[in-house]
């Protein structure tokens, strides 16, 4: 009866965990607790995004070049240094025009897999 109360656990917890993967990885971008950047024309902001590359996987931004430039992507890892740590990547746009923009990050990975999950933050830009 034990065993059995165990793997009814244990199920359950797999269905759960596939349903919440299904809707992480939904096609449409996710906007991480609805994260909206307000910024002014002219001005910079940064996104920080956690990243350990020795997975063999890095992020991939798209934005719309029209409202935003990338100015820098950089790789920031966690002191001291160690293998496996969890690391950071700064991306550093710069708001160029009034007006409401996304930009969407994916993991691509080295291997071809197809990224699991989009991230999306909202940009306002004001002049």
């Amino acid at each position: 009866m034990k065993l059995f109360k165990s793997l009814v656990c244990g199920l359950t917890a797999f269905l759960a965990l596939s349903l919440l993967m299904g809707s992480v990885c939904a096609a449409t971008p996710i906007a991480p607790n609805n994260i909206v950047k307000n910024v002014k024309v002219g001005h910079e902001f940064s996104i920080v995004l956690s990243a350990n590359p020795s997975t063999g996987s890095k992020w991939v931004t798209n934005y719309n070049p029209s409202y935003l430039k990338l100015v820098s992507q950089r790789y920031q890892p966690t002191q001291p240094i160690r293998v496996g740590s969890g690391d950071s990547e700064i991306f550093t746009y710069k708001a160029l025009k009034p007006g409401e923009t996304m930009v969407t990050f994916q993991i691509k990975y080295s291997s071809g897999f197809e990224p699991m999950f989009v991230l999306g933050y909202y940009v306002n830009i004001t002049k």
